[in-house]
């Protein structure tokens, strides 16, 4: 069994940019869509999560607003399969939650 470091490693990227890479494919048409893709759009989740996490993201509907509009943004961008997208943005925002509190 593959560990975390390990399948990161094989797919190019860090442990937290895994987890919302893993989010993002959870879906079966996404995965049509090609690795080097979901790659792309799993690092750019990161940087942009991490860097619109505050403190109190989760108790402000606000900040939490904010992140899914920018989400949403970046998966249509990426040609994000739209049937699938209110699942998507639901486990990056759940992802979130998760790794916000790891960097918090």
């Amino acid at each position: 069994m593959k560990t975390l470091s390990d399948r990161a490693a094989e797919l190019g990227l860090t442990e937290d940019e895994l987890a919302f890479y893993d989010a993002v494919a959870a879906n079966p048409s996404a995965l049509h869509m090609g690795e080097d893709v979901l790659q792309q759009i799993a690092r750019h989740l990161y940087r942009l999560v991490s860097e619109d996490v505050t403190v109190d993201w989760r108790i402000k509907e606000q900040a939490r607003d904010r992140i899914r509009a920018k989400v949403q943004f970046l998966l249509n961008y990426y040609g994000y399969p739209p049937d699938k997208a209110p699942d998507a943005i639901d486990r990056v925002l759940k992802q979130t939650e998760v790794k916000a509190e790891e960097w918090a």
